[in-house]
């Protein structure tokens, strides 16, 4: 567990990392930023939920993203159950810590929903991919009886 001074200087380097995140040209150190904080065992759960959540949403791979999703998913179930259910009064720290998780699991949702319709695996994008084979393998098909009149006709000119 880290203690308040970690946590702060965790804090801190989340805060730079996002200040970076909103500047395209600092977008790809920003995600290094994140990944070196995930990288770090002690990480508060808490922004290690909220940095694999970005940077599911900010890398290119798509398989990559799945694990930081799903690493995400995992330490939310994990904090969630280490969450006191009624034992503080509306304004206490563990009602404060439940709004959070409550917030981050709307993000987490939204986040998976747009990541599944990204799925490779997904029927639409089979299908779309499938239909650009057909495409190009028709185009190579009409190309290919171009080359083959071409060289009927050179053969019947000579």
């Amino acid at each position: 567990m880290a203690t308040p001074n970690e946590g702060r200087w965790f804090a801190a380097q989340y805060e730079e990392a996002m200040r970076k995140y909103g500047s395209p040209t600092e977008r790809q150190e920003s995600l290094k930023d994140l990944q070196v904080l995930l990288d770090d065992r002690a990480l508060p759960r808490m922004l290690r939920i909220t940095c694999n959540l970005v940077l599911a949403d900010g890398v290119d791979d798509w398989y990559q993203a799945e694990s930081l999703v799903k690493d995400a998913e995992a330490a939310w179930r994990d904090l969630k159950e280490r969450t006191p259910e009624d034992g503080d009064e509306p304004g206490g720290v563990y009602a404060a810590r439940t709004m959070q998780l409550d917030r981050l699991w709307k993000t987490l949702e939204s986040l998976k929903a747009s990541h599944a319709e990204d799925d490779p695996k997904n029927p639409k994008w089979v299908a779309m991919a499938a239909a650009e084979r057909a495409a190009k393998a028709a185009t190579a098909h009409e190309n290919q009886g171009k080359v083959n009149v071409g060289e009927k006709a050179k053969a019947v000119g000579s």
